[in-house]
């Protein structure tokens, strides 16, 4: 029984810190700038690999 209860206890303790921390993600506007990141198509831009400074096969391992 007191393995559960600290269980019990544990699972509240994560769902109020998870509650606390997308509520600040929501007052940070947080939320919306990760919608529009993912707007963003990375996989149909034209990268210039020389300018970024990394290697095609660093390139190829990231991508994959």
């Amino acid at each position: 029984m007191v393995n559960e209860d600290k269980r019990q206890a544990w699972m509240l303790d994560q769902l109020a810190k998870s509650e606390l921390f997308h509520q600040k993600l929501h007052e940070w506007g947080m939320l919306e700038i990760a919608d529009k990141i993912e707007e963003v198509k990375g996989e149909t831009l034209e990268w210039n690999l020389q300018n970024l400074g990394i290697s095609q096969t660093a390139w190829n391992k990231v991508i994959h």
